[in-house]
C-alpha cells in the first residue's frame, strides 16, 4: 500500500491517496482523508483529475511510514471491500 499523493487543509489535516495492487495485478485508489476518517474510492480518471487540477501533490511512500497503523488496518479493510465488489 503506497500514498502516492497528498494535499493539507488549513488545519494541518492530511488527504491521501492510496493505492494498493492485488495478486492478480489489478490496481485500486482510494482517497483517506484525516479529518473526517472518510475513505472514497478513486477511478483512474478522478485520480489524473486530482493531480492535473492541484488538489493533489504527487508523492511516493509506504502508507505505514506515514500513518498510524490503526488508519492502515482501516484502509486494507476498505480495499477488500472494493476487491469484492469488483469481483460480483
Amino acid at each position: 500500500m503506497r500514498i502516492s499523493g497528498f494535499s493539507e487543509d488549513e488545519d494541518g489535516n492530511g488527504c491521501y491517496l492510496v493505492e494498493w495492487s492485488d495478486t492478480a495485478g489489478r490496481k485500486f485508489a482510494v482517497l483517506y482523508s484525516e479529518s473526517g476518517g472518510s475513505v472514497e474510492s478513486v477511478s483512474a480518471e478522478r485520480k489524473r483529475e486530482l493531480f492535473e487540477s492541484g488538489d493533489l501533490e504527487a508523492c511516493s511512500f509506504p502508507a505505514s511510514e506515514v500513518l498510524f497503523p490503526d488508519e492502515v488496518q482501516k484502509l486494507a479493510e476498505r480495499f477488500q471491500i472494493v476487491v469484492e465488489e469488483e469481483e460480483e
